[in-house]
């Protein structure tokens, strides 16, 4: 099963506002952080249980799951 992305204007923000913040380090690691991103929401899609399921005494939190990006930008 594959599932499509969207990303709400908000999320697209967010990531805008992570690779500007990268950039002013360096570009290459800006380029580096949008490509993995990316890599990671294209395999979330084709395989969506993956990553390290999380608990939360909040009951509309069960089932959330976490994954990282990448370790070392």
């Amino acid at each position: 099963m594959s599932l499509d992305l969207f990303l709400l204007p908000r999320a697209e923000a967010d990531l805008d506002s992570i690779c500007v913040f990268l950039a002013k380090q360096s570009a290459e690691k800006a380029f580096r952080f949008d490509k993995a991103a990316f890599a990671s929401f294209d395999r979330i899609c084709s395989m969506p249980m993956i990553g390290r399921e999380r608990k939360f005494e909040n009951p509309k939190l069960s089932g959330l799951r976490s994954w990282f990006v990448m370790k070392n930008i």
